[in-house]
């Protein structure tokens, strides 16, 4: 079931099958979210992923196979990246660029896009090295 509504500050929140997306009206930066989300959609389909999830400062889209799990996923990719922001100040490795946790049963993949923050989850038998050349350009 779809359903689409338009807010007063101009984005369009979509729900697909549990699914929650919300997206900007026509912009420059919209246009290259939607190929990244192109991108994202493409890898869902070909099962090399279970999902993800891309915030933007004002934004977010996520799309998980099983959206029970939303806050766990969420709460999941909101620490990896604070974690390893702190871990690089306390080693002073300077900018993190991406990152993966690597689990027991599967993988998250962590990705920073300028203002933009990807986390794509997975098997842990699936080639993030694929995924990731597909992402970044």
């Amino acid at each position: 079931m779809v359903k689409r509504r338009r807010s007063a500050n101009e984005t369009i929140t979509t729900v697909v099958d549990g699914t929650v997306l919300i997206e900007p009206v026509e912009s420059v930066e919209s246009q290259g979210l939607a190929h990244l989300q192109t991108v994202l959609e493409e890898t869902l389909a070909s099962g090399q992923i279970s999902g993800y999830i891309l915030r933007t400062p004002t934004k977010a889209f996520v799309n998980l196979k099983c959206p029970d799990d939303l806050l766990e996923y969420a709460m999941l990719s909101s620490q990896a990246f604070e974690t390893s922001t702190q871990i690089s100040e306390l080693l002073q490795l300077g900018e993190t660029e991406n990152i993966i946790i690597d689990g027991k049963t599967a993988k998250v993949l962590c990705i920073e896009l300028g203002t933009s923050t990807l986390s794509m989850f997975m098997k842990k038998t699936a080639d993030h090295s694929d995924v990731l050349s597909k992402i970044l350009p």
